[in-house]
């Protein structure tokens, strides 16, 4: 399940990029050589790279890619390390699930008030939003996993210490 999740996000990464890049170059070739505006095009661009924060935010942390703070793990030494990290993913995993609830919740009553957008697409924003809470979902539930495992990617770095 792990590997289809991480080839979901490695597919959406790559298609939201390259439709916002696609889109961009649309947008600045129109206005600057053909002096046609695509308003719109700008506002879909903004909302794909929305998905695409949210969507590497939760790549990030499959890879061990984000930002740590590791003073402690040094200081600590590799025993206490360990535990640390424990504590620190499960704090993660829990908080990522609460805002995946928060998330769904928001999207949910975006979704019942009909909420769209201020600019010239009026996009549904739920849509815009519907990224956040399977985002969460994934980082909590791979927080809370490797809190739980007895080897992750952020453990075995803090064990070389």
């Amino acid at each position: 399940m792990e590997r289809l999740i991480a080839r979901i996000e490695t597919l959406m990464l790559a298609l939201t990029l390259a439709l916002a890049a696609g889109l961009t170059l649309l947008t600045i070739v129109g206005r600057n050589f053909l002096g046609i505006g695509f308003g719109g095009l700008e506002e879909l661009s903004v909302y794909l790279l929305i998905w695409m924060v949210f969507t590497g935010m939760a790549q990030a942390d499959r890879l061990g890619a984000h930002i740590a703070i590791d003073v402690a793990p040094h200081l600590l030494g590799p025993g206490p390390s360990r535990i640390l990290a424990r504590l620190v993913d499960g704090l993660q995993g829990v908080l990522a699930l609460v805002l995946a609830w928060v998330a769904f919740d928001a999207t949910k009553f975006s979704w019942m008030l009909a909420e769209t957008s201020v600019q010239s697409l009026e996009a549904p924003i739920w849509l815009v939003m519907a990224i956040m809470p399977p985002a969460f979902f994934v980082l909590g539930v791979r927080s809370l996993t490797r809190a739980v495992s007895s080897s992750s990617p952020r453990r075995r770095q803090t064990e070389g210490v």
